[in-house]
């Protein structure tokens, strides 16, 4: 069944259960320069992360809050809801001491 498009309402694919994880891009930058200026080995991987998630209904949410949006969300769990846990491992970037802000969602997304 596919929704069709309807003025004060938004149709999101999935359940909006599963959790992902967002960054701000002021945020990434910082932490590659502090990679930069302290991890040397380079044969080795090192995620940047926030070690923060938040489901797809809690980020539309927060998006429709934010943009003043004051429709209606419908959620088609006719569509997958994909990977239930998208959360980066960022321990290796701690043990180095880089260390990523925290901008909160709210200033992230508007």
């Amino acid at each position: 069944m596919q929704l069709k498009p309807v003025k004060n309402r938004l149709n999101v694919g999935g359940t909006g259960n599963p959790r992902r994880e967002l960054i701000y891009c002021d945020d990434v930058a910082e932490a590659i320069v502090q990679t930069l200026e302290k991890y040397e080995d380079v044969k080795i991987p090192l995620n940047i992360g926030f070690d923060e998630d938040y489901t797809i209904r809690e980020i539309s949410e927060k998006i429709a809050e934010i943009t003043g949006f004051t429709g209606e969300i419908l959620w088609d769990t006719t569509r997958v809801d994909g990977q239930f846990k998208k959360l980066l491992d960022s321990s290796r970037m701690k043990n180095f001491d880089i260390s990523v802000t925290k901008t909160p969602l709210e200033q992230r997304i508007s």
